[in-house]
């Protein structure tokens, strides 16, 4: 697959690259475990699942508790939009016009320049696996 490093102005060393994008990962182990206690309690409360003793595992209650306050925040968002008042669209305009057909313009060049990079031969060359490319938007 295609890796895209955002870095800005600076870019990691080479083998610190490496290492990120060719070394092993870490495992991943999980801190959940069944056991007889956990396995009566299932059987013994009706209509009780594994995925709600696992929901009521620490992790899971933090994760949980972080979704309730977004809930609120956006609950709170939410209220405060719809107290605003009705704005005026100016699409109509020709100035907005011609803004939306420029970007339309940039968003499909850029696409044509991509393809035609990706498809060419300089271009499969250079963009390889293994191979880091630092695109610059400066002149």
């Amino acid at each position: 697959g295609t890796v895209v490093v955002a870095c800005g102005d600076q870019v990691p060393y080479e083998d610190s690259l490496r290492a990120l994008l060719l070394g092993t990962p870490l495992r991943l182990e999980s801190q959940f475990r069944l056991t007889y206690n956990v396995m009566l309690n299932l059987l013994r409360v009706e209509g009780f699942k594994v995925e709600d003793m696992i929901r009521r595992s620490f992790s899971e209650f933090h994760a949980q508790s972080d979704n309730r306050d977004k809930k609120r925040r956006l609950d709170k968002g939410h209220a405060v939009l719809s107290r605003m008042g009705q704005v005026d669209c100016i699409h109509g305009e020709p100035t907005i016009e011609e803004y939306t057909a420029m970007s339309h313009q940039v968003a499909n060049t850029t696409w044509d320049i991509t393809d035609f990079v990706l498809r060419s031969g300089a271009g499969r060359n250079h963009l390889s696996a293994g191979r880091v490319v630092i695109v610059s938007g400066r002149a």
